[in-house]
Protein backbone atom coordinates (compact mmCIF):
# COMPACT_ATOMS: atom_id res chain seq x y z
CA UNK A 1 0.00 0.00 0.00
CA UNK A 2 2.77 2.55 0.63
CA UNK A 3 4.27 2.09 -2.19
CA UNK A 4 0.60 2.73 -4.13
CA UNK A 5 0.55 5.96 -1.86
CA UNK A 6 4.05 7.16 -3.66
CA UNK A 7 3.13 6.28 -6.92
CA UNK A 8 -0.01 8.41 -6.65
CA UNK A 9 1.70 11.46 -5.20
CA UNK A 10 4.34 11.77 -7.41
CA UNK A 11 1.94 11.85 -9.84
CA UNK A 12 -0.04 14.71 -8.71
CA UNK A 13 3.33 15.89 -8.61
CA UNK A 14 4.05 15.09 -12.31
CA UNK A 15 0.78 16.88 -12.57
CA UNK A 16 0.66 20.15 -10.72
CA UNK A 17 4.24 20.87 -12.41
CA UNK A 18 2.57 20.47 -15.81
CA UNK A 19 -0.87 22.19 -14.67
CA UNK A 20 1.79 25.21 -13.69
CA UNK A 21 3.72 25.02 -16.90
CA UNK A 22 1.00 24.89 -19.14
CA UNK A 23 2.92 26.41 -22.19
CA UNK A 24 5.89 23.38 -22.14
CA UNK A 25 2.64 20.54 -21.94
CA UNK A 26 2.16 19.70 -25.25
CA UNK A 27 6.31 19.43 -25.97
CA UNK A 28 6.24 17.34 -23.00
CA UNK A 29 3.19 15.01 -23.96
CA UNK A 30 4.77 14.88 -27.23
CA UNK A 31 8.18 13.58 -25.89
CA UNK A 32 6.69 11.32 -23.61
CA UNK A 33 4.94 9.64 -26.08
CA UNK A 34 7.15 9.78 -29.47
CA UNK A 35 10.96 10.27 -27.52
CA UNK A 36 13.32 13.26 -27.27
CA UNK A 37 13.37 14.93 -30.84
CA UNK A 38 16.85 16.60 -31.35
CA UNK A 39 16.24 20.32 -32.71
CA UNK A 40 18.49 21.58 -34.90
CA UNK A 41 21.13 23.01 -32.33
CA UNK A 42 21.00 19.77 -30.40
CA UNK A 43 22.10 18.26 -33.84
CA UNK A 44 24.70 20.63 -34.60
CA UNK A 45 26.03 20.00 -31.06
CA UNK A 46 26.41 16.37 -31.96
CA UNK A 47 28.24 16.77 -35.31
CA UNK A 48 30.20 19.01 -33.11
CA UNK A 49 30.81 16.16 -31.02
CA UNK A 50 31.74 13.53 -33.57
CA UNK A 51 34.20 16.25 -35.25
CA UNK A 52 36.06 15.60 -31.56
CA UNK A 53 35.83 12.12 -31.66
CA UNK A 54 37.30 11.52 -35.24
CA UNK A 55 40.29 13.95 -34.74
CA UNK A 56 40.78 12.06 -31.97
CA UNK A 57 41.02 8.91 -34.34
CA UNK A 58 43.46 11.08 -36.47
CA UNK A 59 45.88 12.88 -34.64
CA UNK A 60 48.41 11.05 -32.99
CA UNK A 61 49.39 11.66 -29.51
CA UNK A 62 51.13 15.07 -28.98
CA UNK A 63 49.64 16.87 -32.29
CA UNK A 64 48.62 19.67 -31.55
CA UNK A 65 44.95 20.41 -33.02
CA UNK A 66 43.69 24.18 -33.24
CA UNK A 67 39.87 24.58 -32.50
CA UNK A 68 37.54 26.63 -30.94
CA UNK A 69 35.19 23.85 -29.88
CA UNK A 70 35.70 22.24 -26.85
CA UNK A 71 33.84 19.38 -27.35
CA UNK A 72 37.12 18.33 -30.10
CA UNK A 73 39.24 19.46 -26.44
CA UNK A 74 37.01 16.95 -24.32
CA UNK A 75 37.19 14.18 -26.92
CA UNK A 76 41.13 14.03 -26.91
CA UNK A 77 43.11 14.06 -24.03
CA UNK A 78 46.00 12.74 -26.04
CA UNK A 79 46.82 16.06 -27.97
CA UNK A 80 47.01 19.70 -26.86
CA UNK A 81 44.68 21.93 -28.02
CA UNK A 82 45.50 25.51 -29.70
CA UNK A 83 42.73 28.18 -29.45
CA UNK A 84 41.72 29.54 -32.79
CA UNK A 85 42.10 32.86 -31.41
CA UNK A 86 43.87 34.25 -34.70
CA UNK A 87 40.53 33.65 -36.88
CA UNK A 88 37.62 33.95 -34.66
CA UNK A 89 36.96 35.17 -30.74
CA UNK A 90 37.48 31.95 -28.81
CA UNK A 91 36.24 31.23 -25.71
CA UNK A 92 38.61 28.23 -25.29
CA UNK A 93 41.71 28.90 -22.98
CA UNK A 94 45.18 27.67 -23.85
CA UNK A 95 47.07 28.05 -20.90
CA UNK A 96 50.76 27.73 -22.19
CA UNK A 97 52.41 27.89 -25.52
CA UNK A 98 52.08 25.16 -27.73
CA UNK A 99 54.19 23.86 -30.82
CA UNK A 100 52.21 24.67 -34.63
CA UNK A 101 48.85 22.82 -35.09
CA UNK A 102 49.04 20.02 -37.00
CA UNK A 103 45.10 19.61 -37.31
CA UNK A 104 42.27 22.53 -37.73
CA UNK A 105 38.87 22.04 -36.89
CA UNK A 106 36.26 24.40 -38.01
CA UNK A 107 32.55 24.48 -38.30
CA UNK A 108 30.01 26.76 -39.58
CA UNK A 109 26.47 27.05 -38.79
CA UNK A 110 23.10 29.31 -39.69
CA UNK A 111 24.50 32.96 -38.85
CA UNK A 112 27.85 31.92 -38.01
CA UNK A 113 30.33 31.21 -41.26
CA UNK A 114 33.30 28.92 -41.33
CA UNK A 115 36.83 31.14 -40.56
CA UNK A 116 39.43 31.12 -43.04
CA UNK A 117 41.10 28.13 -43.46
CA UNK A 118 44.93 28.87 -43.89
CA UNK A 119 46.11 27.31 -47.83
CA UNK A 120 47.85 24.82 -46.47
CA UNK A 121 45.28 22.79 -45.20
CA UNK A 122 44.43 19.65 -46.94
CA UNK A 123 40.16 19.20 -46.01
CA UNK A 124 40.14 15.36 -44.29
CA UNK A 125 36.62 15.16 -43.62
CA UNK A 126 33.25 17.46 -43.30
CA UNK A 127 30.44 16.05 -41.14
CA UNK A 128 27.06 17.35 -41.91
CA UNK A 129 24.24 18.36 -39.27
CA UNK A 130 21.22 16.49 -40.93
CA UNK A 131 18.71 19.13 -39.03
CA UNK A 132 17.51 22.34 -40.63
CA UNK A 133 18.74 24.66 -40.63
CA UNK A 134 22.11 22.75 -40.07
CA UNK A 135 25.66 22.84 -39.40
CA UNK A 136 29.04 21.51 -40.51
CA UNK A 137 32.10 20.42 -38.70
CA UNK A 138 35.62 20.54 -41.19
CA UNK A 139 38.85 18.35 -39.88
CA UNK A 140 41.89 19.88 -42.25
CA UNK A 141 45.39 18.32 -42.09
CA UNK A 142 47.42 21.00 -41.45
CA UNK A 143 51.53 20.84 -43.67
CA UNK A 144 54.47 22.43 -42.26
CA UNK A 145 54.03 26.11 -42.93
CA UNK A 146 57.70 27.38 -44.17
CA UNK A 147 58.66 29.20 -41.28
CA UNK A 148 58.20 26.01 -39.09
CA UNK A 149 60.02 24.03 -41.19
CA UNK A 150 62.85 26.46 -41.44
CA UNK A 151 63.54 26.10 -37.56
Amino acid sequence: MPAVAAVCAAAIGVAAVLYVERSDVRSVARAVRHGHQLDSYENFEAVRKQAGIDVSRLARPGEVIETCYGWVAYENERSPIKESTARTKCPLSTRKPVAPPSWLVTGSYPGIEQPPVPGRATLVKELVSTANPGGAMFIYRLRPSTATRAR
